[in-house]
């Protein structure tokens, strides 16, 4: 989890320098990767990008030190870290 983190951290500071867009994408079932999403967000502070349904399960999960708030949106235009569930 970690791995996936830092690396996520270190490719958002290589888009910024270098000018670039892009968008990186985690696949998950309806559960599974919500500690991977809180990880990223700790590391990056950018905002995951989610489905309505993944936000409503986050909420319910209240998982120690985050916020939906803060950490996830629901609004694709934004963020560089989206959420696609199979």
């Amino acid at each position: 989890m970690q791995y996936v983190a830092t690396t996520v951290d270190r490719l958002l500071k290589e888009q910024q320098q270098q000018g670039l867009k892009r968008i990186y994408v985690i696949t998950t079932y309806v559960i599974g990767k919500e500690r991977l999403l809180v990880a990223i967000h700790k590391l990056t502070g950018c905002k995951i990008g989610v489905t309505q349904q993944k936000m409503d399960t986050m909420k319910c999960l209240d998982l120690p030190g985050t916020a939906c708030a803060t950490s996830c949106l629901t609004s694709w235009n934004q963020g560089a870290v989206h959420l696609l569930e199979n």
